[in-house]
């Protein structure tokens, strides 16, 4: 739950940076949840949780994984953005935010958990 929450928080604020920078934020992976999280402190301070480690897994990644390839301004709406890891839910489910705003839960197995592996690192 708290997962679902965090991207739905994450949702707004892209949403917040796209108005304002008429962009995604820059680079990929860590280096893109880095630059949310900068721009972020101001306008939702609690969203620190982005690049600090999950309580349950390795203390050397963040706690979301971000798009694997920098996001142009016109990403189609079904591009997973951001997701949580695999191996933080039982089952192995995946959190994912897409390019427009949706959060949905996968299930592996899938082609959409498959993609958005492949497109968050």
């Amino acid at each position: 739950a708290a997962c679902l929450a965090n991207l739905s928080h994450l949702a707004t604020l892209l949403d917040i940076h796209r108005a304002e920078k008429r962009a995604f934020p820059a680079g990929a992976g860590a280096r893109f949840l880095d630059q949310l999280e900068r721009y972020g402190r101001d306008r939702m301070p609690k969203l620190a949780f982005l690049t600090r480690p999950p309580r349950s897994t390795q203390a050397t990644r963040t706690a979301y994984r971000g798009p694997a390839r920098a996001l142009p301004a016109s990403a189609p709406a079904a591009t997973p953005v951001v997701a949580d890891w695999s191996d933080e839910h039982p089952g192995g489910i995946l959190h994912v935010l897409y390019a427009d705003g949706r959060v949905a839960t996968l299930r592996p197995g899938t082609p959409e958990y498959a993609a958005a592996l492949e497109a968050t690192q």
